[in-house]
């Protein structure tokens, strides 16, 4: 799969996960408002592709208006979660140098977990998975549809680039992922440092 992961930070998760099951149907509209008006400059205002505007108006409505929220979220949210972060005004910050590079979602996470399993802690494990197999907003998990989207919050960044940094140079064993390696311990250098929440999003 050709998936590319994309690294962001903000504050808080806490907006994203308030959002989730809120009913808000005012906040649903703009975010619908938002995809028409992207849709018409994308196809023109009589060509609109109907299947991809009910795919989203499918999406907003069970993220967002179902407020009976399911346990399973499925990983396409991760384009409505873009845009009620711009909705919202979440601050976010996207210019790392990590997503300059393209880094395939299904070639690194899995291989590089995988690689430091001797050398991490359970801890900086389980939050890699998270990065890997997606971190569901309020339900059990995240239902991977060629889309993912996962978090953590500003303490675990910090715990997880602390773990990463600390490994010796011998720890990265597959030369492929030295590079992935390098501007993911970059990246949350930067996050912890401005003790910010991580999001990563996969499409």
């Amino acid at each position: 799969m050709s998936t590319r992961t994309e690294l962001a930070s903000l504050p808080s998760i806490e907006p994203l996960k308030q959002v989730v099951g809120s009913g808000n149907e005012q906040l649903a509209a703009a975010l619908m408002q938002s995809i028409t008006d992207d849709l018409i400059q994308l196809y023109g205002e009589d060509e609109i592709d109907e299947e991809e505007h009910e795919e989203y108006q499918s999406m907003v409505e069970e993220m967002i208006i179902n407020t009976d929220s399911p346990s399973d979220e499925d990983g396409s949210w991760q384009m409505v979660i873009r845009r009620v972060v711009a909705q919202l005004n979440l601050d976010v910050e996207a210019d790392f140098s990590f997503n300059h590079f393209g880094f395939k979602h299904y070639y690194c996470w899995h291989p590089y977990r995988k690689m430091l399993t001797d050398r991490l802690s359970e801890d900086a494990l389980q939050l890699l998975r998270h990065l890997e197999e997606g971190r569901p907003l309020k339900g059990k998990r995240v239902h991977d549809d060629g889309s993912l989207f996962g978090w953590l919050e500003a303490d675990e960044v910090k715990r997880l680039h602390h773990e990463l940094d600390g490994l010796d140079e011998h720890a990265i064993s597959v030369e492929e992922l030295n590079e992935f390696h390098e501007q993911l311990i970059e990246c949350l250098a930067e996050v912890a440092e401005s003790d910010r929440a991580l999001l990563l999003t996969a499409n």
